[in-house]
């Protein structure tokens, strides 16, 4: 059986963002530059078909989990002296971490 031509549509959450030519394998490639939205995305590819040589298909859903940018932080806050007169210097230190 020969190996199928022509072009892949690659789909991002049900969004054509691009298509991709098979090689004479019958492999595609393509990158996706990816997004900010953190969260499941769906990837899929539609193969388009060539007309009276290969009918069209879809591939499976793949979900793709994107990791939120920045971690969560605390933050925490303190001052000495505490109570304080009138006029007196007070030292305010905290902690930022990571949760």
């Amino acid at each position: 059986m020969a190996p199928a031509s022509g072009i892949v549509n690659i789909l991002v959450d049900g969004n054509v963002v691009g298509q991709a030519t098979l090689d004479g394998n019958g492999n595609y490639a393509f990158t996706w530059p990816g997004t900010n939205n953190q969260g499941t995305h769906t990837l899929e590819a539609d193969y388009l078909g060539v007309p009276n040589q290969f009918n069209p298909s879809d591939s499976s859903v793949l979900n793709e989990q994107v990791q939120p940018i920045a971690q969560n932080t605390q933050t925490t806050i303190s001052a000495n002296p505490d109570p304080v007169a009138p006029g007196q210097p007070v030292q305010i230190t905290g902690t930022v971490t990571t949760v």
